[in-house]
């Protein structure tokens, strides 16, 4: 054993195209082997889901924030800040 994990589970032979792209990663010398691509590709996926849940967590607790200031009646209707927004534009049209 070579201290790397073990796939278990129903297996599937490797598309063309799969087949490929693990050959030219092992060939371009950045990966010893195929076991090395895999423990890469999994660890950026590994990394890829971590970021999402902290986005997921991150939109969470603004419509948490929201609820909490719409609780309070700290709403703001959308023409009114359409028009404020507008009205900062054209100062900085101005100062231009």
């Amino acid at each position: 054993m070579d201290g790397r994990p073990r796939l278990t589970g129903p297996r599937r032979p490797l598309t063309p195209e799969q087949q490929g792209l693990l050959d030219e990663q092992v060939r371009t010398v950045r990966y010893s082997d195929a076991a090395a691509v895999l423990e890469a590709a999994l660890q950026a996926l590994q990394e890829q889901q971590h970021k999402e849940e902290q986005a997921r967590a991150e939109i969470r607790e603004k419509i948490r924030v929201g609820y909490e200031q719409a609780a309070r009646g700290e709403l703001l209707d959308g023409p009114s800040v359409i028009e404020e927004l507008r009205g900062r534009l054209e100062q900085r049209r101005e100062l231009r």
